[in-house]
């Protein structure tokens, strides 16, 4: 598993962390992803939200790169 900075992830600065049955960051800008073990299937879900179509691509593109460096 990939160590977490708490402070910063994927060059972004990180506000909060939620851990319930996923991880969700939220970034000082307002993005924000969810990361969760899918409980029907072997497999990671990724959920992104952010202001643009483009951001969204560009921040999924991090974070998936992110998940299977720790795989």
């Amino acid at each position: 598993m990939v160590a977490v900075n708490s402070s910063t992830l994927l060059g972004r600065k990180v506000v909060s962390v939620e851990r319930t049955n996923a991880a969700k960051f939220v970034f000082e800008d307002g993005f924000c992803i969810l990361v969760r073990l899918s409980g029907a299937e072997a497999s990671v879900r990724l959920y992104v939200e952010a202001e643009s179509a483009k951001a969204r691509e560009n921040l999924t593109r991090a974070a998936s790169d992110w998940i299977l460096k720790g795989a």
